[in-house]
């Protein structure tokens, strides 16, 4: 049904006995509510708006609003999956989660979430969405990251909120991580990934098992780092300091 301005559908989930869920691709006019979804245990939402694209078009006073409702149906969305176990999230919601987060406007409340896996580049507007996503991952086993696909809005810098996100030295001052993460993968490479990969290293005290993956089996490692920088840069990652004794670093 339109909401109240009539601009928009909404697709409401009201499925108590759901176990799995997945919602992708663009939601052209449509929003997204789950009502009840007390059974759900593994959720992919790695859908976007199309309006994420028509912000850049619009007057602040349209754009303001469109953010704020983005925003809204955002929180709700993420405070309905609180409980799922399995939890995948596409660019656009880290995104707008990253908007939120600069705003104070997420309570980080705490989730039962042991496997949160994100599509993102790794991108300064997708940090603080990050940041605030491991905060409230209380007791988060497995953690993923996925460079490997293409991510639609990782370049859209007209969001004044995230202007000022330092990208190369945003996690010097972080330091909250669950200490019951075991396992970290990130597929594919960027540059971001070092000095994030440092953090994880030097927070995630009970780190056993940290596994770069190229994801694309036709490409080796120097595709992604250039034939000068291979092995300096397989001799960084391979000297990162650990607080976990067990943290073993493994390319695939």
């Amino acid at each position: 049904m339109p909401d109240q301005s009539g601009d928009y559908g909404w697709l409401e989930i009201n499925a108590p006995y759901l176990l799995s869920l997945q919602i992708l691709g663009f939601m052209d006019r449509m929003k997204c509510r789950l009502k009840n979804v007390r059974s759900l245990a593994h959720a992919s939402l790695t859908f976007h708006m199309i309006d994420w694209i028509s912000y850049e078009y619009e007057d602040d006073d349209n754009y303001q609003t469109r953010l704020e409702d983005d925003q809204a149906m955002v929180r709700d969305l993420m405070e309905n999956v609180r409980h799922v176990r399995n939890l995948t999230l596409g660019t656009w919601i880290v995104q707008v989660l990253s908007t939120c987060e600069v705003k104070h406007l997420v309570r980080c409340s705490i989730s039962m979430r042991k496997c949160l896996l994100l599509e993102v580049d790794l991108h300064p507007f997708d940090l603080p969405g990050i940041d605030m996503l491991l905060r409230s991952s209380a007791i988060l086993e497995t953690f993923v990251i996925d460079l490997s696909r293409p991510h639609a809005y990782e370049q859209m810098n007209n969001f004044g909120e995230l202007s000022d996100v330092d990208g190369r030295n945003y996690w010097a001052s972080k330091g909250m991580l669950s200490q019951c993460l075991r396992t970290v993968k990130i597929f594919g490479f960027s540059e971001p990934v070092i000095e994030f990969a440092q953090f994880l290293l030097q927070n995630a005290k009970g780190l056993e098992k940290m596994i770069f993956n190229k994801k694309n089996k036709c490409n080796d490692w120097q595709y992604y780092f250039g034939h000068e920088d291979f092995f300096k840069t397989i001799q960084k990652l391979l000297s990162l300091p650990r607080s976990s004794a067990r943290a073993q670093i493994i390319l695939l």
